[in-house]
């Protein structure tokens, strides 16, 4: 035995047979090496080895099996086996028995032991023989019984080997509760020293916890958040702990995406800690947070995680940076325009795809490059010059270029270059935008074209339209004119039958004309607006004036109330409104059968803007109104509601379209309210300035009704509404009453009473008995009422007013009622008690064709009539030598020139087309000789486009007549500009017989009161009228041409009252003057009114009719 030195070491775990191997072979034995039983037991079977050392657990076969085996083969059984054993088990134990090792060794074990454990059993004779024999052995250990074969040598050396562990394993204890309790001694002043540190180490922890810029949360394996910094809080905008957990105490609430959680969740399974993690967080104000974060797993002894730290970093800004980067980098790559950028030499350093399709050069090939390569030749040298300039001066270049393609093929650049800064504001690079307008430019030649074309065919359309308007016009002038001529001449009443169609016929021909002419000029984009000033109550009382007639002849009733709180002077264009206004009423009166058409005039609530108010109108009628589905086509061109209204009704269709752009023009709107069968209401507003802001707050006229009662008898309640409305505001006590029998009634109850009534107004057109009847037994018992007053219709029959005087009625009123005749009848009444059963002579409107002016003047006008056709000759010669005027004749321009070297004009009617010289030509010749610039002119055209105007007062005319001419406008228009008459009295003697004898009934009665009230009112303009001249002085003095003009209105108006008609072309001729800007003009005629002005005033006081 002491030959062989092999030991064999079976042990899986190869860092112990390593150690085992070393040891052995230091102490002189040869060694054998297996990793398991199975190794072992062939090693042993081969080398037969002087001993085995062997680990119990390993795999394949354990190392009691292997021991097992060798002891009960005949020819391994003497080979000691030691088995390496923690006997920490019962059943180790019994298998260690079982197995028959001859010796073990407890773990962990000590070299020396065994080694001297090895010594012994190979030297020691003897050692491992037992020749006992093996008998059964209850064997009874930790409560269980076991009954095992065993030798009895075998128990012995495991007892042995325990009892030595046991011994070795006290000593180990021993020492080690030494070494233990001087461990412990240092342990307890390491930890004081570390409690120490750790009371240090978390006072800085919380100073830098609660103080740190980054932030810091802690979350549970639930995702609940546990714990966070004042940072976090604060990214995410609450103020506390505790006000982020009462809104969000989950984790995943805090992601705006709830995927984006679950995302970053999973990333953590298996992880010890994540870094850098992008997580978007919604903030309180539902912003968006990014944050990048590094997380920490803390785990427990198992491995198990317990809760995550999260430290955070702001990122929102950066990421949205580098967001925003993204996307403009995609931008300019995808962008649809070229981008260049170039260093400061104009060397390409970037292009983008867009500038490779644009010019076919590949990206390398333009690299390093100036974009002088693209230049096609045609651009000049003065346009590259300005470029350089600009953008070096850091200033933005823009412009548009023709370039040359690679193919050599051109196209349009539309060029942007700014200059590229960095942080200092140095330029360091070009930025070029650059668009293909190829494709644009050859639309816009395209258009230009076109538009040129159609200019030239506009060009002919607005020529021929003035051409067959001339051509229409001047027949249709002849027309009227000679039949109004005609009419004032004696004829039977057939023939007058034929001549009044014939008239109406021709207007209405006109008005259609008229109508297409507008439309034309609306069309082509060629109608102005006007900006003048303007009275609103006599042009809308005007209108309703000139349009009751017709109305009155249907039998419909015809009302206008203009509210007290719309400003009186205005500024805007009172022709195209008094267009808007007889087109709308026009057509209420004629689709209205029965019954009424009434129309408000008031203020669009909160509309003043400065001095720009916008005014309302509204018309209603009780027509046959419109059917909802063709609302929407009234305003169409050339429409109407259907085809039958058109027939029945007649009319062009244009009315409404012409109305619906007029009011746009004019920046308001225009639409209706129908019900089929019960009438229309039609709106439009208008804006329009107020020649004087204070005209909003403009006193109301000096009227005291306070205690005074007043009646209105009307049978349609509209007529009394509004005579209510008139008077309601001066404290006056007001009934209606619609029945005259109720109305005879409550007058006598009134008189019972002692309180009778002041003012009793009837309505002529009351239903049954008629007006008249009722005011005549009123008038029968004078302690009914004190004054009656009769509505009439502007339509009164012949001897209606002569009837007024019959009766004794103390006024009447002409439909449509006006403010101004309803407050001037009250006030004459009420203020002249003696007055009493004397009518007023206020008729509204005179009948042209039925009364005459016979004029006398100590002043002969000499008119030269320039007109080519014979028959408008004729017409305006017995027009103006009927007025008294002394007319000369010219064909033509160059006749008119010829006359005026010879002979001296006052005014020259000039027409504008004519042959051998026109009007414009023949004006500019007479305008520019010395001795006949002064000599008003007149032009007279039948041309109605725009710009015919401008044409006229450009070539020096003074005024502008359009044909067919009237008689009153062409008279009027001689009176404006004609020589101041002499101060021989003038008079205008109406032939109508009514209001002849209705004046010689009413002179006796009123001889006394009118004679002194005029004269009051005289001697009260001269004085007033001193004073107004001598402040237009003052304002000439100062030039302020606004103040002439509303100073001179003023007078105007003022001898207008007065009856002083001779003072008022002067007046005339200062206002035309002063609103052209021509104060030297103005200025002249003023001292022609002044000195007019003077000799009347010394004329009164030598007559001795007024006081010095």
């Amino acid at each position: 035995m002491k030959d062989n030195k092999e030991i064999l070491v079976v042990e899986d775990s190869m860092v112990q047979r390593e150690l085992l191997r070393r040891s052995l072979m230091r102490a002189g034995y040869e060694v054998l090496a297996a990793k398991n039983g199975v190794e072992g037991l062939t090693l042993t079977k081969s080398r037969q080895p002087a001993l085995i050392i062997s680990d119990i657990a390993m795999p394949e076969m354990d190392g009691y099996e292997m021991c097992f085996r060798i002891k009960t083969d005949e020819e391994l059984k003497h080979i000691p086996v030691i088995l390496l054993t923690a006997l920490s088990d019962t059943k180790e134990i019994i298998r260690g028995l079982q197995s028959e090792a001859d010796y073990y060794i407890t773990k962990p074990y000590d070299e020396v032991y065994v080694l001297q454990s090895i010594d012994t059993i190979l030297n020691t004779p003897g050692a491992t023989s037992d020749t006992a024999s093996q008998d059964k052995l209850e064997i009874s250990l930790m409560g269980e019984v076991y009954e095992i074969k065993s030798k009895p040598k075998h128990i012995l050396n495991l007892l042995l080997s325990t009892y030595e562990n046991a011994v070795r394993k006290n000593r180990e204890l021993l020492k080690a509760q030494i070494e233990l309790e001087t461990l412990n001694e240092e342990l307890e002043d390491k930890v004081k020293l570390r409690t120490k540190e750790l009371r240090h180490s978390e006072e800085s922890y919380r100073v830098l916890f609660e103080n740190t810029f980054s932030g810091f949360y802690r979350f549970d394996t639930e995702g609940r958040l546990l714990s966070m910094n004042p940072a976090f809080i604060s990214m995410l905008g609450f103020s506390s702990q505790e006000d982020l957990l009462s809104v969000n105490a989950d984790l995943p609430a805090l992601y705006i995406k709830r995927v984006d959680y679950d995302r970053f969740f999973s990333a953590l399974v298996g992880q010890s800690s994540t870094k850098d993690s992008i997580s978007r967080l919604r903030k309180k104000d539902g912003g968006e947070l990014i944050i990048e974060q590094n997380i920490r797993i803390v785990k427990d002894d198992d491995g198990k995680p317990l809760y995550y730290e999260g430290f955070v970093n702001d990122v929102t800004e950066c990421k949205q940076a580098e967001e925003q980067l993204i996307k403009l980098s995609s931008a300019i790559v995808q962008s649809p325009v070229a981008v260049v950028i170039t260093d400061l030499k104009g060397r390409i350093d970037f292009v983008n795809p867009k500038f490779v399709t644009m010019t076919g050069y590949t990206r390398d090939e333009v690299m390093g490059k100036t974009p002088n390569m693209l230049q096609s030749g045609s651009t000049p040298r003065a346009i590259y010059v300005d470029l350089w300039k600009s953008i070096t001066a850091g200033n933005t270049w823009h412009g548009e270029l023709l370039n040359k393609r690679k193919n050599n093929t051109f196209y349009w650049n539309n060029i942007t270059i700014s200059p590229i800064r960095d942080a200092e504001g140095n330029i360091t690079h070009y930025l070029s935008v650059n668009e293909d307008i190829t494709e644009r430019k050859e639309i816009e030649e395209a258009l230009k074209k076109a538009k040129e074309a159609s200019e030239v065919a506009n060009k002919a359309k607005s020529e021929f339209l003035a051409n067959i308007t001339h051509e229409i016009r001047t027949p249709m002038n002849a027309i009227i004119g000679m039949t109004e001529f005609v009419l004032d001449t004696e004829l039977k009443k057939q023939q007058r039958d034929y001549l009044d169609l014939v008239l109406t016929s021709a207007n209405s021909l006109l008005t259609i004309l008229n109508s297409i002419l507008d439309f034309s000029k609306i069309e082509a984009g060629k109608l102005d607006i006007e900006s003048i000033a303007f009275d609103i109550y006599p042009l809308v009382e005007n209108i309703f004036d000139t349009l009751s007639m017709q109305a009155h002849k249907k039998g419909i009733e015809l009302y206008c109330r203009i509210k007290p709180n719309v400003p009186t002077r205005l500024i805007g264009d009172p022709a195209r409104l008094s267009q808007v206004i007889i087109n709308i009423v026009g057509n209420a009166i004629k689709f209205t059968e029965e019954g009424e058409v009434a129309a408000i005039v008031n203020i669009e609530p909160d509309s003043l803007d400065g001095n720009t108010i916008m005014l309302h109108f509204s018309v209603s009628d009780t027509g046959i109104g419109i059917q909802q589905d063709k609302i929407d086509y009234i305003f169409s061109t050339f429409s109407q509601a259907d085809g039958s209204t058109t027939r029945k009704y007649g009319g062009t269709g244009l009315g409404l379209t012409i109305s619906r752009q007029l009011v746009s023009l004019m920046g308001g709107d225009i639409w209706v309210e129908s019900k089929e069968g019960s009438g229309s209401t039609f709106h439009f507003t208008v804006m329009v300035r107020l020649k004087d802001i204070n005209e909003l707050n403009r006193t109301m006229p000096e009227l005291d009704l306070g205690g005074k009662k007043l009646l209105t008898i009307c049978t349609y309640a509209t007529s009394c509404t509004i005579i209510k409305e008139m008077l309601s505001d001066f404290g006056a006590d007001i009934k209606k009453i619609k029945e005259p029998g109720e109305a005879l009634e409550e007058l006598g109850r009134a008189r019972d009473g002692g309180s009778p009534y002041d003012i009793v107004f009837v309505d002529v057109r009351i239903a049954e008995t008629g007006g008249f009847k009722v005011a005549e037994q009123i008038t029968q018992d004078p302690t009914l009422a004190r004054f009656v007053v009769i509505i009439l219709n502007s339509n009164y029959r012949t001897g209606d007013m002569e009837r007024c005087a019959q009766i004794g009625l103390a006024g009447y009123i002409i439909k449509p009622i006006k403010y101004k005749d309803v407050i001037s009848t009250v006030q004459r009444l009420l203020n002249h008690p003696a007055a009493a059963g004397v009518p007023l002579l206020m008729p509204s409107k005179p009948e042209p064709s039925k009364a005459e002016v016979v004029k006398e003047s100590t002043v002969e006008v000499r008119i030269l009539l320039v007109e080519d056709n014979a028959t408008n000759r004729l017409l305006a010669s017995e027009v103006l030598k009927k007025q008294g005027y002394t007319v000369t004749e010219a064909i033509d321009g160059a006749k008119a020139v010829e006359m005026l070297k010879n002979t001296h004009f006052d005014i020259i009617l000039m027409d504008v087309h004519m042959p051998v010289m026109d009007g414009f030509e023949a004006t500019k010749i007479i305008k520019a000789s010395p001795t006949t610039h002064s000599i008003p002119i007149i032009a007279m055209t039948a041309y109605a486009m725009k710009g015919d105007r401008e044409r006229c007062l450009a070539a020096g005319m003074d005024d502008y007549i359009t044909k067919p001419i009237r008689a009153n406008d062409l008279i009027e228009i001689i009176k404006r500009y004609g020589p101041e008459e002499s101060l021989s009295e003038t008079t205008q003697i109406p032939i109508t017989d009514d209001i002849k004898l209705l004046a010689r009934q009413a002179m006796q009665k009123h001889k006394e009161i009118i004679e002194t009230k005029e004269d009051d009112n005289l001697t009260v303009f001269f004085k007033k009228a001193s004073l107004q001249i001598y402040t237009v002085k003052e304002a000439f003095d100062t030039q302020d041409n606004d103040a002439i003009e509303r100073l001179v209105s003023k007078l105007k108006k003022e001898t207008e009252k007065a009856g002083l008609t001779q003072l008022q072309p002067s007046a005339f001729r200062v206002l035309l003057a002063i609103r052209k800007g021509d104060i030297n003009t103005a200025l002249k005629h003023f001292q022609a009114f002044e000195d007019a002005f003077n000799k009347l005033t010394e004329n009164r006081i030598l007559s001795g009719d007024m006081a010095l």
